[in-house]
């Protein structure tokens, strides 16, 4: 899924009394460049088999989870109660940061040095082992 419009979504029906999980993995101008204006949100909502009432929420939005990417590029969870009577959420989240990845071009070049140093040191143990021969 993307961001590239006001609303998107994606529909994919589940039997109840089981569980699930994902990965979501956020990206955009408010990783990038953070301390900016822009932020998005993802929210996770269930329904019922005509798709028209949530269910197991107090969010008016019909959300259970929703996840905060903020402009300054930090993330933040809300979880919300089943019923007015039911103060325990369906969902849970785990946030965790992003961790950087080195760009494929520094990674090239390490693996390069890598095997031209093996290379070097095998024909160096090659020299050795003639000339003792």
């Amino acid at each position: 899924m993307v961001n590239d419009t006001a609303y998107n979504d994606a529909f994919q029906g589940f039997t109840y009394g089981s569980s699930f999980s994902f990965g979501l993995t956020l990206s955009g101008l408010a990783l990038t460049n953070p301390g900016g204006q822009f932020g998005s949100s993802f929210a996770l909502s269930l329904y019922d088999a005509a798709g028209v009432t949530p269910l197991l929420t107090t969010d008016p939005n019909g959300s259970v989870l929703t996840v905060n990417l903020n402009a300054p590029g930090t993330t933040s969870g809300v979880t919300f109660l089943q019923s007015p009577t039911n103060n325990a959420p369906v969902a849970s989240a785990i946030l965790a940061s992003t961790v950087p990845e080195p760009p494929s071009l520094v990674l090239l070049s390490l693996a390069i040095l890598g095997l031209l140093a093996y290379g070097l040191g095998r024909r160096g143990l090659a020299r050795r082992s003639c000339a003792q021969g």
